[in-house]
């Protein structure tokens, strides 16, 4: 028997592959003589080690699980060489591959469509859609039995981002930190983790590569999960100064490293790197030309002249040139 788990939400990777495990030693081995854990070869499992796991008869019991972590992440060459090997899996042995890639790369993965059969049970897990990212948090928030209104977990969200690991953390955080009391927005600002740059950065990829409707898809997508139009707006605004910095140090010194940049920025050398991978993308002329509207819309919104809206529509529109 073989079981698929996979997806790009590690969290529910790690928490079915965990119900599996379970479900495995209480109906067949409580011992857990009868449970392998081995790495992909990618992390140095070889193949007669795998073949080994596969073919030892299960001891003093039913089955035997043997749990296969990152095959789907292999090239195609290197995936060919456990065709055999996990096409025939003995009636006693259950084997779980296990793997971090996003759905729609699992089902292109060669492995997958070679030895996947319809009977194979599939689990699928890629992030989630905001109404069920809020719906998920919901049910965390009340199963801690927070005291926490919907307008504040939803900027919670907001500021996480669709991270279940990192959601969830914050989220025991604070009803840890809040013992029974309500949570109000103060505990919120001093304890959670602000996590913008992944959207920020996804954002930015987008309109770099000229993906309009994913971009402002995005942009969309923060606004479902309570970023607010100002909140937006000023992660617009940093991201245009760090653009055009980036910019005229490429101008200045076309080889600019990451770690030069970053000293320049005053950044992560990785928040440097992506900053510099898009600002090769963008003209001076045009980043200027953005700095100077942004500026203009920052003012004009924040004396009334301009809806905040409207204010970060306009900029992103600047950045598509739409």
């Amino acid at each position: 028997m073989r079981i698929f788990v996979h997806g790009s939400q590690d969290y529910l990777v790690r928490r079915k592959v965990e119900e599996l495990k379970k479900a495995f030693q209480a109906k067949f081995d409580s011992s857990g003589m009868n449970l392998v854990e081995l790495p992909s070869s990618k992390g140095g499992l070889s193949l007669p080690e795998a073949a080994n796991a596969i073919k030892t008869a299960p001891f003093l019991a039913e089955k035997r699980m043997v749990v296969l972590s990152g095959l789907l992440g292999l090239k195609k060459a290197d995936a060919e060489e456990w065709v055999e090997l996990l096409t025939e899996v003995p009636d006693d042995i259950i084997v779980v591959m296990v793997d971090g890639v996003s759905v729609a790369k699992a089902a292109k993965h060669h492995l997958f469509k070679t030895i996947g059969r319809k009977d194979d049970p599939i689990y699928a897990f890629d992030a989630l859609q905001p109404a069920q990212l809020s719906a998920w948090a919901t049910r965390l928030a009340q199963h801690l039995e927070m005291k926490i209104s919907p307008a504040l977990l939803r900027e919670v969200i907001a500021m996480v981002g669709s991270d279940l690991s990192q959601l969830r953390l914050e989220l025991h955080k604070l009803a840890s930190y809040a013992d029974g009391e309500e949570v109000i927005k103060e505990m919120v600002t001093e304890l959670v983790h602000v996590n913008f740059d992944d959207a920020m950065f996804a954002l930015m990829d987008a309109i770099g590569a000229g993906q309009k409707s994913r971009a402002l898809s995005l942009l969309q997508q923060q606004r479902l999960f309570g970023t607010g139009d100002g909140q937006l707006f000023g992660m617009l605004l940093r991201q245009v100064r760090l653009l055009l910095a980036a910019r005229l140090a490429i101008d200045e010194n076309p080889m600019v490293t990451k770690a030069a940049l970053a000293k320049t920025l005053s950044s992560h050398p990785f928040v440097a790197q992506k900053t510099l991978g898009q600002a090769k993308k963008m003209t001076t002329e045009h980043l200027i030309e953005l700095h100077k509207q942004a500026l203009s819309d920052d003012r004009a919104w924040k004396t009334g002249g301009m809806n905040e809206t409207i204010a970060v529509d306009r900029l992103v529109a600047g950045f598509l040139m739409i």
